[in-house]
């Protein structure tokens, strides 16, 4: 489609198979390609010069005629004048754009409707994270070896993953004007570190060694793959897991976009081995602290990461050798902020204890400045006061990206510090304790029947209208109306003119086939439900055989209402029943998890200091409204709570969540308290629905069964309540 000259392209030209599709483009539409000399002269047994500036029958006419829906992959690629010219001539009705780097310019920018952060991809286990990196200050070969060793590590460990893992290392050579070429380093990893050639392919322009291969074959040999940037966007190998750039690191340029080839998590799950779930990167740079930035650096500009994603993303590795493992509780020194300045800042109003934590040296010109841990806000203008012009931009952004790194490394996640495990509710099946989990265990469904369920059969609100063509379906509060449909008999699939309802009952039970159904029940359920609309005044099997696909889906939604109906049922009777055997169990305890924290954007509000000081997590989700804002800050502030949570929904694998029918309760806060107890906290303020009662059950159900352990909280604004504060405070036994 995109090329500057369309003569000749076969998608632009005239074909005779498209002129029954092609009937009604209208001749006036503007923007169509008409006949010209060219197609004359292309096709004299086709046209005749009365032909000439006729609507051409070929596939980017109809296109522009039915307006397309568009999806372009690497969106950011695909900026160019040639590609919005090609996206004109096809006139997409919309554009959908996947990208992990969006244009938001306001000139050709796109509308960012949707952003998934990286956070909540490690939530989803589709992602290696933290990048534990290592900056080696002795030259390359110091960086080779032990990305060598990592690499063998690895591989010692993934031998006792239940999954075949045989972890890849990935090397950037320098291009051939450089020192440490793919010849040389392909070269030092065969003599010098005695690796066999068959565990080495090289991919550039012209060494093509990995086409072909299955590098997640069994039987593949390939531990090591050297490139210079050939590996881009297209080329996922789940097994890469190390990076090596053999370069200097200098800047953000030097951490090519090969950093995201090591990113991917086999099989999109979690290993059982922690170091099977975190990427592993060696630079070579001068002084320590670089390559950190210009890793972070690379993740925010060109991998789509938030500031603080990438300030959690990027970790030092405190390997030393086998024997040594990383503690978490270790904590790091907090980070320095280099910055280099034509002038310097003026530091005299500054505290002592703030200047005591700034080093400044002459560098060229200017001045060089280290800064030692928080930037306060006085600090911030003291620096942003020393430039001008775009360089404040740039001083802000850096300064941003450094409070997010310190605020991370002072976390209580970070610190290495533990949450309480929460219990889970769980029910015994066959000897033994499972988790209540609405994906897996279907509750009250086992008895499930359909044929006895009240008004199963009757499609009350199923009506046709065939002199319209318009068909109305209102199921359950479910409208749903087609309009402009042809009403003639269409043919079943297989079926023969003579249609009768034992065939429509067999299209219906492959259309509305359902997982909790026997198809032997399915079928007499669709016989009864034809039998009882045949009886109705002026419906005939033609009819209904016409409006075959508005019917389906009637009964699709009929059948869904029926299974939630008993799904409720089954819970209601299963959890709170009088032999309810029901048990809240630490055996399928949820615990929050450093590096966990499933957040798209996080919360800066004007609460944002406070809330952060004992929340267990850096970052904090955003809150649904401003009610619920101040709800989390007197949580934050009532005496005896040790560590609180801001819960994310619809993430089970990072968050908190309690069963209920059809789905999942994730409560609003989830609290650790000083004598060990954990409160769950739902808040429904003045514009919520506070009547939403099986939460409150299942809620009030998982503390009480819990042994003590565990409180629950339904935070109601009233007028008749007390404040949220006091309602907080009485939960958990200190009003």
């Amino acid at each position: 489609l995109r090329v500057e000259n369309t003569a000749g392209r076969r998608i632009y030209d005239y074909h005779e198979n498209f002129e029954p599709h092609c009937v009604g483009i209208p001749e006036d539409l503007p923007g169509l390609d008409r006949l010209t000399e060219a197609d004359l002269a292309r096709n004299p047994h086709l046209f005749t010069r009365e032909h000439l500036g006729k609507v051409k029958r070929s596939f980017v006419n109809l296109l522009h005629w039915r307006r397309p829906i568009v999806i372009v992959d690497e969106a950011h690629n695909a900026r160019t004048s040639l590609t919005f010219e090609t996206l004109q001539r096809i006139r997409p009705a919309c554009i959908i754009e996947w990208t992990a780097t969006p244009n938001l310019s306001k000139t050709n920018g796109s509308n960012l409707l949707f952003h998934v952060s990286a956070a909540e991809l490690k939530a989803e286990h589709m992602i290696k994270l933290p990048i534990r990196l290592t900056e080696h200050r002795n030259g390359w070969e110091e960086a080779v070896i032990a990305t060598v060793e990592t690499r063998r590590r690895l591989a010692r460990l993934a031998a006792d993953d239940t999954d075949y893992i045989r972890p890849i290392a990935l090397f950037q050579a320098e291009n051939k004007d450089g020192k440490v070429t793919v010849e040389v380093l392909k070269r030092y990893l065969l003599d010098r570190l005695d690796i066999p050639g068959i565990e080495i392919a090289v991919a550039t322009g012209t060494q093509r060694e990995l086409d072909g291969l299955d590098l997640l074959d069994s039987h593949n040999t390939v531990n090591y793959v050297i490139t210079i940037e050939a590996l881009k966007e297209g080329w996922d190998c789940a097994f890469a897991y190390v990076f090596c750039s053999v370069k200097n690191v200098s800047s953000s340029k030097d951490a090519e976009q090969l950093l995201g080839r090591v990113l991917r998590m086999p099989y999109a799950m979690k290993r059982a081995i922690p170091e099977l779930n975190q990427a592993y990167a060696h630079l070579v740079s001068p002084e320590f602290g670089r390559a950190a930035n210009a890793l972070r650096d690379k993740l925010i500009a060109d991998m789509g990461f938030n500031e603080w994603e990438a300030a959690a993303s990027v970790v030092p590795d405190l390997w030393e050798d086998e024997t040594d493992p990383p503690d978490p509780r270790r904590q790091a020194p907090l980070p320095a902020l280099v910055l280099e300045l034509p002038t310097a800042p003026r530091l005299e109003s500054l505290a002592d204890e703030e200047r005591a934590r700034i080093r400044m040296e002459p560098a060229g010109e200017g001045v060089k400045l280290s800064i030692q841990g928080e930037i306060g806000a006085e600090l911030e203008q003291t620096l942003l006061n020393a430039v001008t012009g775009k360089a404040q931009q740039e001083v802000h952004r850096r300064v941003q990206a450094h409070q997010s790194l310190v605020r991370l490394l002072l976390s209580p996640a970070e610190r290495g510090e533990r949450f309480a495990t929460l219990p889970r509710v769980c029910v015994p099946i066959q000897g033994r304790l499972e988790l209540v989990d609405p994906d897996d265990l279907e509750l009250g469904l086992g008895n499930w029947n359909i044929l006895t369920a009240e008004k199963a059969f009757t499609l009350e609100h199923f009506n046709f209208q065939t002199d319209a063509k318009a068909w109305t379906i209102d199921l359950a509060g479910k409208k749903i109306e087609f309009t402009g449909m042809d009403t003639r008999q269409l043919p079943l699939q297989h079926i023969g003119a003579e249609v009768t309802a034992s065939d429509l009952v067999r299209w219906l039970g492959y259309e509305t086939r359902h997982r909790n159904l026997a198809p032997v029940v399915l079928m007499k359920y669709l016989d009864e439900v034809i039998k009882r609309l045949l009886q109705r005044e002026g419906v005939t099997l033609d009819r209904l055989v016409a409006v075959r696909y508005p019917l389906a889906r009637a009964i699709r939604l009929k059948i869904a209402a029926l299974r939630e109906a008993a799904l409720k049922a089954g819970f209601q009777t299963t959890l709170f029943g009088e032999d309810s055997p029901i048990e809240v169990s630490f055996d399928y305890g949820f615990e929050y998890q450093r590096g966990q924290y499933a957040v798209s954007e996080p919360y800066q509000g004007k609460y944002a200091t406070l809330l952060r000081k004992n929340h267990f997590y850096d970052v904090i989700a955003p809150f649904d409204s401003a009610e619920e804002e101040e709800c989390a800050l007197a949580l934050a502030q009532t005496p005896g709570v040790k560590y609180w949570v801001r819960n994310v929904a619809n993430h089970p694998e990072a968050s908190f969540w309690l069963p209920v029918a059809g789905g999942r309760f994730y409560p609003d806060f989830v609290a650790e308290l000083q004598d060990g107890r954990r409160l769950a906290l739902e808040y429904k303020g003045a514009d919520r629905d506070a009547a939403q009662s099986h939460k409150m059950q299942i809620g009030e159900l998982w503390a009480r069964k819990s042994g003590g352990n565990c409180l629950f909280a339904w935070i109601v604004k009233e007028k008749n309540r007390p404040g949220v504060a006091e309602q907080i405070l009485h939960a958990i036994g200190r009003a």
